[in-house]
C-alpha cells in the first residue's frame, strides 16, 4: 500500500534513510518531517506492508528554474533490502508521477551517484534517460565563509 507519510513513520523513515546511506536520528528526522509535511511543494509518499510496517519511502519537491519548466526532483527513495526487487520502487515511482502530473510538473528529475549502479538501470526501465554527468558541489554553510 502507498500512501502519504504521517509523522508517526518518523521511526521507521529514520531508519531507511539510515540503509540510503544518510544515517538520521529519528528527533532529527521528526523535525525535518514536521517541515516537508507542512510545505505543499513537497511530497514524501511511503510503501507499507502489513506485518512490516514502512518499507520504503519517496521524497519529491517541486522546483521551477528560469531555465526549466516546472519540475518534481526525487529527493530521496529508498526500499528496505529485504523487500527490494518486489516491485515496491516501482509503485513509489508511478504515485510520485502522478502527484508530480497533477502539479503541473512538465518531468521528474532524480540524481544517483555514480556509485550507485543498480539504480542507474532501475530509473532507465522506468523510462528516465541520462541527461548529462556533473561534479557536485556543497559549501557548509555553519563551516566556511565566502
Amino acid at each position: 500500500m502507498i500512501r502519504k507519510a504521517k509523522l508517526e513513520d518518523s521511526n521507521d523513515l529514520a531508519r531507511l534513510s539510515g540503509e540510503l546511506g544518510y544515517p538520521v536520528t529519528r528527533d532529527a528526522l521528526e523535525a525535518r518531517l514536521k517541515k516537508v509535511l507542512g510545505n505543499n511543494r513537497h511530497a514524501l509518499f511511503v510503501a507499507k506492508d502489513k506485518m512490516c510496517g514502512v518499507v520504503g519511502w519517496i521524497h519529491l519537491l517541486m522546483y521551477e528554474l528560469l531555465v526549466v519548466d516546472r519540475r518534481a526532483l526525487v529527493g530521496g527513495l529508498v526500499v528496505d533490502e529485504s523487500f527490494r526487487f518486489k516491485g515496491i520502487g516501482r509503485q513509489l515511482m508511478k504515485k510520485s508521477e502522478s502527484w508530480a502530473r497533477e502539479h503541473g510538473c512538465k518531468a521528474i528529475a532524480v540524481k544517483s551517484s555514480a556509485k550507485r549502479i543498480e539504480s542507474h538501470s532501475f530509473y532507465e526501465k522506468l523510462g528516465f534517460h541520462l541527461v548529462t554527468t556533473q561534479h557536485s558541489y556543497l559549501l557548509d554553510l555553519e563551516c566556511s565563509e565566502l
